[in-house]
């Protein structure tokens, strides 16, 4: 069996082209390909492409027309959306920001104010004051002027909630379950155990 490079198969030429039509290869599968590359090159020695037909030229251009209003129309909702979402997330800041001054004392709210970290003072550790940052960290526990240990305490929530309820849940956990919240949390740079009562 020749293959279907075989140079000993005989044909003649069009062109550049060898006739694979005229191909000896006795192989069906080969000497079908040779027939469509026949057809192929044929094809474009005959000259360019035909044009489309004119519905099919006028059906992609209404296409075309369509696309472009659609396409407007998604941006400009993407915008709306963005905009109400923002003026949402502002009036929920502004709320909890609100609803956190009120469990502040004087001193914690100054430092709210001024973007400072929150103290809380622990209840089961003589000396002990946590300080909760006003923005993404760790609690850092004070003893004295030395920092003894830093918590990671996340608050997770399904959706986004304002940074201002963050920091509440963080005060209020510290304040009214200590214990769980040094057993829920991950230590770091521990110079003294807070595990230990």
């Amino acid at each position: 069996m020749s293959s279907f490079w075989d140079s000993s198969a005989t044909g003649t030429t069009a062109g550049d082209y060898t006739n694979w039509t005229q191909t000896t290869a006795t192989d069906t599968g080969y000497y079908n390909r040779a027939l469509q590359l026949n057809e192929i090159i044929q094809h474009y020695e005959r000259g360019p492409m035909p044009h489309p037909e004119p519905e099919v030229v006028r059906l992609h251009e209404l296409q075309e027309q369509r696309r472009e209003p659609l396409e407007r129309w998604r941006k400009v909702t993407r915008d709306r959306i963005g905009d109400r979402q923002k003026k949402e997330e502002a009036e929920a800041s502004e709320l909890a920001k609100r609803l956190l001054l009120e469990y502040l004392d004087e001193k914690n709210r100054k430092n709210f104010i001024e973007e400072k970290s929150l103290e809380v003072e622990s209840g089961i550790h003589s000396g002990v004051k946590y300080h909760i940052p006003y923005h993404e960290g760790r609690i850092k526990a004070w003893k004295g002027d030395k920092v003894v240990s830093e918590l990671c305490l996340q608050v997770r929530a399904p959706e986004w909630i304002p940074r201002e309820d963050k920091i509440l849940a963080k005060l209020l956990y510290l304040r009214s379950d200590e214990a769980t919240a040094l057993r829920t949390a991950n230590h770091f740079n521990i110079k003294e155990n807070l595990l230990e009562v």
